[in-house]
């Protein structure tokens, strides 16, 4: 009876050593980052289509939506586009060498 007293006790410490310590912080991480990855794809088929819009002098779009700044525009929608997955990559690095240096 003593015994399992005390092992509960230890338990009980070791729990909230582990809960007030800061290094056990669990962050909220993105572990599927396929969909990030698509989008940015997408995005780079963008910025393509609009480059070869904007200068190539190729036609990309249907007639009905050329006008003089479609190129522009889809060069912009892709930039957008990739922006979530280089944000991610960055908080990940950041996220890493935080680790690495504590």
């Amino acid at each position: 009876m003593m015994v399992s007293t005390s092992i509960d006790n230890s338990n009980a410490l070791v729990k909230a050593h582990v809960l007030n310590n800061e290094s056990h912080r669990e962050y909220p991480t993105t572990t599927n980052p396929i969909g990030l990855m698509v989008l940015d794809l997408l995005g780079f088929v963008l910025i393509i289509m609009g480059l070869k819009q904007q200068f190539g002098g190729e036609e990309v779009l249907h007639p009905s939506l050329l006008t003089s700044y479609s190129g522009s525009v889809l060069i912009i929608i892709g930039l957008i586009m990739t922006l979530p997955f280089i944000a991610w990559t960055l908080k990940t690095c950041v996220k890493v060498m935080s680790e690495i240096s504590v």
